[in-house]
Protein backbone atom coordinates (compact mmCIF):
# COMPACT_ATOMS: atom_id res chain seq x y z
CA UNK A 1 0.00 0.00 0.00
CA UNK A 2 1.27 3.46 -0.45
CA UNK A 3 2.93 5.20 2.08
CA UNK A 4 1.20 8.62 1.44
CA UNK A 5 -2.33 7.14 1.92
CA UNK A 6 -3.40 7.74 5.67
CA UNK A 7 -5.25 4.63 6.76
CA UNK A 8 -4.98 0.93 6.55
CA UNK A 9 -5.27 -1.51 3.55
CA UNK A 10 -8.45 -2.47 5.43
CA UNK A 11 -9.81 0.55 5.63
CA UNK A 12 -9.71 1.78 2.56
CA UNK A 13 -11.31 -1.96 1.03
CA UNK A 14 -14.02 -0.98 3.38
CA UNK A 15 -14.91 2.82 2.17
CA UNK A 16 -17.18 3.60 -0.25
CA UNK A 17 -16.34 5.17 -3.41
CA UNK A 18 -17.36 9.09 -2.53
CA UNK A 19 -15.97 8.86 1.04
CA UNK A 20 -13.28 11.23 2.06
CA UNK A 21 -9.90 9.27 2.76
CA UNK A 22 -6.90 11.54 4.25
CA UNK A 23 -3.71 11.43 2.31
CA UNK A 24 -0.31 13.47 2.04
CA UNK A 25 0.93 15.15 -0.96
CA UNK A 26 4.68 13.41 -1.40
CA UNK A 27 5.78 16.57 -2.83
CA UNK A 28 5.15 19.38 -0.88
CA UNK A 29 3.87 16.74 2.12
CA UNK A 30 0.57 18.68 2.64
CA UNK A 31 -2.48 16.43 4.47
CA UNK A 32 -5.69 16.60 2.60
CA UNK A 33 -9.33 14.78 1.88
CA UNK A 34 -9.45 12.78 -1.14
CA UNK A 35 -12.42 10.89 -2.27
CA UNK A 36 -11.45 7.25 -2.86
CA UNK A 37 -12.34 7.25 -6.35
CA UNK A 38 -9.93 10.19 -7.12
CA UNK A 39 -7.21 8.39 -5.27
CA UNK A 40 -7.42 4.89 -6.98
CA UNK A 41 -7.86 6.72 -10.40
CA UNK A 42 -4.37 8.88 -9.32
CA UNK A 43 -2.76 5.15 -8.36
CA UNK A 44 -3.84 3.80 -11.98
CA UNK A 45 -2.24 6.27 -14.12
CA UNK A 46 0.85 7.62 -13.00
CA UNK A 47 1.21 6.16 -8.88
CA UNK A 48 1.60 9.48 -7.50
CA UNK A 49 -0.20 11.20 -5.09
CA UNK A 50 -0.40 14.95 -4.88
CA UNK A 51 -2.42 17.85 -3.88
CA UNK A 52 -3.33 19.07 -7.21
CA UNK A 53 -1.13 19.41 -10.86
CA UNK A 54 0.30 22.90 -10.14
CA UNK A 55 2.53 20.82 -6.90
CA UNK A 56 3.29 17.93 -9.46
CA UNK A 57 4.40 19.79 -12.44
CA UNK A 58 6.76 21.63 -10.37
CA UNK A 59 8.62 18.86 -9.16
CA UNK A 60 8.68 17.64 -12.38
CA UNK A 61 12.33 16.63 -13.98
CA UNK A 62 12.71 18.87 -16.76
CA UNK A 63 15.01 19.16 -19.94
CA UNK A 64 16.21 22.49 -21.67
CA UNK A 65 15.78 22.97 -25.25
CA UNK A 66 16.48 25.42 -27.98
CA UNK A 67 13.61 26.31 -30.55
CA UNK A 68 14.72 25.13 -33.52
CA UNK A 69 13.59 28.58 -35.29
CA UNK A 70 14.33 31.48 -33.15
CA UNK A 71 16.57 29.90 -30.70
CA UNK A 72 14.10 30.22 -27.52
CA UNK A 73 14.95 28.19 -24.69
CA UNK A 74 12.10 25.67 -24.25
CA UNK A 75 11.51 23.22 -21.52
CA UNK A 76 10.13 19.89 -21.65
CA UNK A 77 9.58 16.54 -19.69
CA UNK A 78 12.92 13.98 -19.84
CA UNK A 79 10.26 11.40 -21.47
CA UNK A 80 9.88 13.77 -24.31
CA UNK A 81 10.09 12.06 -27.83
CA UNK A 82 10.65 14.29 -30.96
CA UNK A 83 13.33 15.20 -33.76
CA UNK A 84 12.39 19.51 -33.35
CA UNK A 85 11.36 21.68 -30.30
CA UNK A 86 9.69 24.56 -31.24
CA UNK A 87 8.26 27.18 -28.73
CA UNK A 88 5.12 28.02 -30.51
CA UNK A 89 2.93 26.81 -33.69
CA UNK A 90 4.46 29.92 -35.73
CA UNK A 91 7.85 28.69 -35.42
CA UNK A 92 6.84 25.39 -35.73
CA UNK A 93 5.59 26.80 -38.95
CA UNK A 94 7.84 28.48 -40.56
CA UNK A 95 10.86 25.62 -40.05
CA UNK A 96 8.34 23.56 -41.95
CA UNK A 97 7.73 25.90 -45.21
CA UNK A 98 11.50 26.38 -45.41
CA UNK A 99 13.14 23.29 -44.89
CA UNK A 100 10.22 20.47 -46.35
CA UNK A 101 10.50 20.58 -50.02
CA UNK A 102 6.68 20.15 -51.93
CA UNK A 103 8.21 18.81 -54.78
CA UNK A 104 5.31 17.45 -55.98
CA UNK A 105 4.12 21.38 -56.63
CA UNK A 106 4.85 22.29 -59.84
CA UNK A 107 3.28 24.88 -62.24
CA UNK A 108 1.43 22.22 -64.36
CA UNK A 109 0.24 21.00 -60.63
CA UNK A 110 -1.51 24.62 -60.46
CA UNK A 111 -2.64 24.87 -63.28
CA UNK A 112 -4.73 21.54 -63.13
CA UNK A 113 -5.89 22.10 -60.22
CA UNK A 114 -7.34 25.93 -61.25
CA UNK A 115 -9.19 24.37 -64.02
CA UNK A 116 -10.95 21.59 -61.73
CA UNK A 117 -11.82 24.50 -59.50
CA UNK A 118 -13.08 26.83 -62.23
CA UNK A 119 -15.45 24.06 -63.08
CA UNK A 120 -16.42 22.58 -60.35
CA UNK A 121 -17.50 25.65 -58.05
CA UNK A 122 -18.10 27.96 -61.39
CA UNK A 123 -15.85 30.94 -60.19
CA UNK A 124 -16.43 34.48 -61.60
CA UNK A 125 -13.82 36.15 -63.52
CA UNK A 126 -12.60 37.93 -60.17
CA UNK A 127 -11.90 34.84 -58.20
CA UNK A 128 -14.62 34.76 -55.81
CA UNK A 129 -16.98 31.42 -55.12
CA UNK A 130 -20.58 31.96 -56.74
CA UNK A 131 -22.81 31.03 -53.61
CA UNK A 132 -25.73 28.90 -55.04
CA UNK A 133 -28.28 30.77 -52.96
CA UNK A 134 -26.75 34.25 -53.83
CA UNK A 135 -30.21 35.13 -56.24
CA UNK A 136 -31.98 34.48 -53.11
CA UNK A 137 -29.76 36.36 -50.92
CA UNK A 138 -29.57 39.78 -53.14
CA UNK A 139 -33.83 39.52 -52.63
CA UNK A 140 -34.31 43.41 -50.71
CA UNK A 141 -36.89 42.97 -47.63
CA UNK A 142 -39.47 44.59 -49.34
CA UNK A 143 -39.59 40.90 -51.84
CA UNK A 144 -38.59 38.54 -48.90
CA UNK A 145 -41.68 39.89 -47.14
CA UNK A 146 -45.28 39.86 -48.28
CA UNK A 147 -46.77 44.01 -48.60
CA UNK A 148 -50.34 45.07 -48.39
CA UNK A 149 -51.45 48.58 -48.56
CA UNK A 150 -52.65 50.56 -45.39
CA UNK A 151 -54.53 54.06 -44.84
CA UNK A 152 -52.97 56.24 -42.81
CA UNK A 153 -55.77 57.30 -39.44
CA UNK A 154 -54.31 60.56 -39.64
CA UNK A 155 -54.05 62.08 -43.45
CA UNK A 156 -56.26 59.04 -45.21
CA UNK A 157 -53.00 58.77 -47.41
CA UNK A 158 -52.36 55.04 -48.71
CA UNK A 159 -49.08 53.42 -47.70
CA UNK A 160 -47.39 50.23 -48.34
CA UNK A 161 -45.83 47.79 -44.98
CA UNK A 162 -45.64 44.56 -44.67
CA UNK A 163 -48.93 42.60 -43.67
CA UNK A 164 -47.44 41.14 -40.55
CA UNK A 165 -46.89 44.71 -39.06
CA UNK A 166 -50.77 46.32 -38.95
CA UNK A 167 -49.18 49.82 -38.99
CA UNK A 168 -51.44 52.59 -38.69
CA UNK A 169 -49.56 55.40 -39.64
CA UNK A 170 -47.28 56.24 -42.63
CA UNK A 171 -44.92 58.40 -40.80
CA UNK A 172 -43.82 59.42 -37.23
CA UNK A 173 -45.72 62.47 -37.91
CA UNK A 174 -49.12 61.32 -38.18
CA UNK A 175 -48.29 58.92 -35.50
CA UNK A 176 -47.81 62.23 -33.16
CA UNK A 177 -50.13 63.94 -34.03
CA UNK A 178 -52.96 61.98 -31.41
CA UNK A 179 -55.70 60.68 -33.48
CA UNK A 180 -55.39 57.52 -32.65
CA UNK A 181 -53.22 55.14 -30.65
CA UNK A 182 -54.34 52.61 -28.09
CA UNK A 183 -54.67 53.00 -24.27
CA UNK A 184 -51.18 52.37 -22.81
CA UNK A 185 -52.49 53.38 -19.04
CA UNK A 186 -54.40 50.21 -17.78
CA UNK A 187 -51.15 48.53 -16.76
CA UNK A 188 -50.23 51.61 -14.58
CA UNK A 189 -53.33 51.29 -12.43
CA UNK A 190 -52.83 52.62 -8.38
CA UNK A 191 -54.57 52.68 -5.19
CA UNK A 192 -54.13 55.50 -2.89
CA UNK A 193 -55.82 56.68 -0.08
CA UNK A 194 -58.61 53.84 -0.62
CA UNK A 195 -59.18 54.98 -4.00
CA UNK A 196 -58.77 52.93 -7.26
CA UNK A 197 -56.69 55.51 -9.97
CA UNK A 198 -56.89 54.26 -13.26
CA UNK A 199 -53.51 55.73 -14.40
CA UNK A 200 -49.79 56.41 -13.42
CA UNK A 201 -50.57 59.73 -14.68
CA UNK A 202 -53.73 60.24 -12.09
CA UNK A 203 -51.48 59.43 -8.91
CA UNK A 204 -48.91 62.01 -10.13
CA UNK A 205 -51.88 64.30 -9.86
CA UNK A 206 -53.39 63.81 -6.83
CA UNK A 207 -49.74 63.83 -4.97
CA UNK A 208 -49.49 67.33 -6.34
CA UNK A 209 -53.08 68.15 -5.40
CA UNK A 210 -52.16 66.73 -1.62
CA UNK A 211 -48.52 68.89 -1.52
CA UNK A 212 -51.20 71.82 -2.01
CA UNK A 213 -53.74 70.93 0.27
CA UNK A 214 -56.45 70.91 -1.90
CA UNK A 215 -59.52 68.71 -1.36
CA UNK A 216 -60.06 65.80 -4.57
CA UNK A 217 -62.64 63.38 -5.57
CA UNK A 218 -62.08 60.31 -7.72
CA UNK A 219 -65.55 60.56 -9.70
CA UNK A 220 -67.04 56.36 -10.06
CA UNK A 221 -71.19 57.95 -10.17
CA UNK A 222 -71.37 61.26 -11.75
CA UNK A 223 -71.68 60.84 -15.61
CA UNK A 224 -72.82 63.09 -17.98
CA UNK A 225 -74.68 62.25 -21.47
CA UNK A 226 -73.86 63.14 -24.72
CA UNK A 227 -74.79 61.90 -28.70
CA UNK A 228 -71.74 61.06 -30.47
CA UNK A 229 -70.77 60.99 -34.11
CA UNK A 230 -73.38 58.47 -35.30
CA UNK A 231 -76.45 59.46 -33.12
CA UNK A 232 -76.12 56.99 -29.70
CA UNK A 233 -76.40 58.17 -26.60
CA UNK A 234 -73.13 57.61 -24.61
CA UNK A 235 -72.39 57.97 -20.77
CA UNK A 236 -68.98 59.93 -19.96
CA UNK A 237 -67.60 59.75 -16.35
CA UNK A 238 -64.72 62.43 -15.59
CA UNK A 239 -61.72 61.80 -13.60
CA UNK A 240 -61.88 63.93 -11.04
CA UNK A 241 -64.13 66.60 -9.02
CA UNK A 242 -62.30 69.82 -6.96
CA UNK A 243 -65.11 71.03 -4.92
CA UNK A 244 -63.52 74.14 -3.73
CA UNK A 245 -63.14 75.21 -7.11
CA UNK A 246 -66.51 73.45 -8.54
CA UNK A 247 -64.19 71.98 -11.54
CA UNK A 248 -64.12 68.98 -12.78
CA UNK A 249 -60.85 67.27 -13.99
CA UNK A 250 -59.73 65.23 -16.87
CA UNK A 251 -56.65 63.08 -17.00
CA UNK A 252 -55.45 62.15 -20.19
CA UNK A 253 -52.59 60.22 -21.75
CA UNK A 254 -50.74 62.96 -24.49
CA UNK A 255 -50.81 59.85 -27.24
CA UNK A 256 -54.29 58.17 -26.41
CA UNK A 257 -57.07 60.35 -28.20
CA UNK A 258 -60.46 59.24 -29.04
CA UNK A 259 -62.72 61.57 -32.39
CA UNK A 260 -65.46 62.39 -29.41
CA UNK A 261 -63.35 63.57 -26.60
CA UNK A 262 -64.64 67.03 -27.74
CA UNK A 263 -67.77 66.50 -27.10
CA UNK A 264 -67.55 64.61 -23.90
CA UNK A 265 -66.10 68.26 -22.29
CA UNK A 266 -68.87 70.21 -23.80
CA UNK A 267 -71.19 67.91 -21.84
CA UNK A 268 -69.74 68.71 -18.99
CA UNK A 269 -69.04 72.43 -19.72
CA UNK A 270 -66.35 72.98 -16.21
CA UNK A 271 -64.16 70.60 -17.12
CA UNK A 272 -60.38 71.24 -17.79
CA UNK A 273 -58.13 68.32 -19.95
CA UNK A 274 -54.56 68.04 -18.36
CA UNK A 275 -52.17 65.90 -20.22
CA UNK A 276 -49.77 63.43 -18.52
CA UNK A 277 -46.61 64.86 -20.29
CA UNK A 278 -47.80 68.49 -18.73
CA UNK A 279 -47.41 66.87 -15.07
CA UNK A 280 -43.88 66.82 -15.40
CA UNK A 281 -44.46 70.56 -14.28
CA UNK A 282 -45.40 71.10 -10.28
CA UNK A 283 -46.55 74.38 -11.43
CA UNK A 284 -49.57 73.11 -13.62
CA UNK A 285 -51.94 73.26 -10.96
CA UNK A 286 -51.49 76.31 -9.79
CA UNK A 287 -51.89 77.60 -13.99
CA UNK A 288 -54.89 75.21 -14.26
CA UNK A 289 -56.51 76.40 -11.24
CA UNK A 290 -56.02 80.08 -11.37
CA UNK A 291 -59.03 81.61 -13.04
CA UNK A 292 -61.36 79.21 -10.68
CA UNK A 293 -60.38 80.29 -7.55
CA UNK A 294 -63.59 82.18 -6.59
CA UNK A 295 -66.79 79.95 -6.49
CA UNK A 296 -69.77 79.67 -4.71
CA UNK A 297 -69.78 76.11 -2.27
CA UNK A 298 -73.68 75.61 -2.13
CA UNK A 299 -73.80 75.72 -6.21
CA UNK A 300 -70.84 73.68 -6.46
CA UNK A 301 -73.11 70.66 -3.76
CA UNK A 302 -75.96 71.23 -6.15
CA UNK A 303 -73.80 70.64 -9.30
CA UNK A 304 -72.07 67.63 -8.58
CA UNK A 305 -72.68 64.27 -6.55
CA UNK A 306 -70.62 65.01 -3.15
CA UNK A 307 -68.35 62.14 -2.90
CA UNK A 308 -65.89 61.26 -0.04
CA UNK A 309 -63.30 64.01 0.14
CA UNK A 310 -59.49 63.00 1.05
Amino acid sequence: MNENILVTQEQLDNAKWSDNIPIKCQFCGKQLLRTKRNIMQSLRTNGLISCNSRCKKSQEVTKIYNCKTCGKIVKRNINFVGKNVFCSSSCNAKYSSKTVKRTWITEEWKKNISDKMKIKTKLNPKGFHINPNREKQKQTWRQKYPRKLFICKECKKEFEAPASSNRKYCSHECSFKNNYHPNSTKVHKAIYKNQKLDSGAELIFVKLLDQKNISWMKNTTQFFTFIDETGKVRKYYPDFFLSEYNLWIEIKGKRYKRPDDNLRLKSVGNIKRIYSTELKDPSIIEKTLAPYRSVDLLTTARRAVMLPLH
